[in-house]
């Protein structure tokens, strides 16, 4: 399945165009990945548990972040998750048949009153990568358990892609209570990509070849389609899912990654107060 291409039309300086493709790859016998595709803010979550539950946790997820559609604010963004944390559990707590479901979730989305900024949010291990200036970027951090081992020096990139481990997440929607939400604001430039996906994606094909169907000058549609096709083709292991939104206007000066993307501490309670205007803060 997929998406027509969307152009933004609402009154932000930053114009994304976007494409997107979900299939249900060779071996899975249901799809229980979902997405959600607006002209300011993009989702894709990739449910897990037994029976089908996973598709009601992911479906659940983006029906709380589409409700942030138009909306300009981070804070709003990262209350979007949390929201949908507590909706799965307590979906999860009034129906046996669901327990034990969840979800990862990746989100990109315009933010601040002018719609200058990007903000990239993520729970477990669906992703965000940047295509720019011909490099491909991987923005989040995969919440699994080889990432951990990494990122530790335990074990190396190449060890964690066949570690019997590999699907294991540490953090997911769903799962606790409380969630902690990671989060970037970025400056985006004209000509960036922007790519959301689930692991049924980078588990078949290489970063390398995402980065080379990345850079071939076709609408984002046609390249989600291409992506997805490609993991399809690869195996097909799980669902798949793509996201592709190019930034056709921006407002901004090409600059390097370093210069225009920040980390941004985002608390699991008391949100509005510690969470107030995240871009007035520097440090």
């Amino acid at each position: 399945m997929s998406t027509d291409s969307t152009q933004s039309e609402g009154p932000s300086l930053v114009r994304l165009r976007t494409g997107s493709a979900t299939l249900v790859g060779q071996v899975r016998a249901a799809n229980e990945d979902s997405l959600f595709v607006s002209a300011d803010l993009l989702a894709v979550a990739d449910g897990m548990g037994g029976h089908q539950a996973g598709e009601v946790a992911s479906a659940e997820t983006v029906d709380v972040i589409s409700q942030m559609a138009g909306h300009r604010s981070l804070l709003e963004l990262v209350g979007a998750v949390h929201q949908a944390n507590r909706r799965i559990s307590s979906r999860a707590a009034e129906d046996p048949s669901l327990r034990g479901m969840g979800t990862t979730v990746c989100v990109v989305g315009l933010v601040d009153e002018g719609g200058e900024h990007l903000a990239v949010l993520n729970v477990g291990d669906s992703r965000v990568y940047l295509f720019a200036a011909g490099e491909l970027h991987r923005l989040t951090e995969d919440h699994s358990l080889v990432e951990s081992l990494v990122r530790e020096g335990r074990i190396t990139p190449e060890e964690a892609e066949v570690h019997p481990q590999r699907n294991v997440l540490t953090r997911a929607l769903g799962v606790e209570a409380l969630v902690v939400v990671d989060a970037w604001l970025l400056s985006p430039c004209d000509g960036d990509r922007f790519l959301l996906c689930s692991d049924g994606l980078f588990n078949e094909i290489s970063e390398d070849r995402i980065a080379e169907i990345l850079s071939e000058p076709d609408e984002p549609e046609v390249l989600a389609r291409r992506l997805a096709a490609e993991a399809d083709a690869s195996g097909g292991r799980d669902n798949i899912t793509v996201v592709v939104a190019e930034v056709t206007e921006s407002g901004h000066l090409p600059a390097p990654l370093a210069e225009r993307c920040r980390r941004i501490a985002t608390p699991t309670v008391d949100l509005e107060d510690a969470f107030r205007d995240p871009l007035s803060d520097t440090a």
